[in-house]
């Protein structure tokens, strides 16, 4: 079983999470990485941009506003960044991946 995010893996300890993911290839991990790292960024952004589509609707200084807030929030980042369609998390994965493994050219034979 593979995490992919933060509410898949809800139910699993720190960890285990942390086990899942050092058996995975190393690719793998960078991919994973770059992913949780764009849903926290994401989080920060969509935090303050959903501020006002939330105005109204519950009490705004009760917990229960808080609380769905969050939810939407957390929900969103999650498949945003799942899904690649921001895209920070491509760029990420292209930074951090080591760099490829070339082999040495052969001298060129002049027959």
């Amino acid at each position: 079983m593979q995490p992919t995010s933060a509410n898949a893996n809800m139910g699993l300890s720190l960890q285990s999470r942390m086990e899942q993911v050092n058996r995975m290839p190393s690719d793998e991990q960078v991919k994973y990485a770059a992913q949780q790292f764009e849903a926290v960024f994401l989080r920060q952004i969509l935090e303050d941009a959903l501020k006002p589509m939330f105005k109204g609707c519950l009490d705004e200084s009760g917990a229960d506003n808080d609380i769905y807030r969050s939810y939407v929030v957390d929900g969103l980042a999650d498949s945003m960044s799942t899904t690649g369609c921001f895209g920070f998390s491509t760029l990420l994965q292209t930074q951090l991946q080591p760099p490829a493994q070339t082999t040495p050219a052969s001298p060129l034979s002049h027959e």
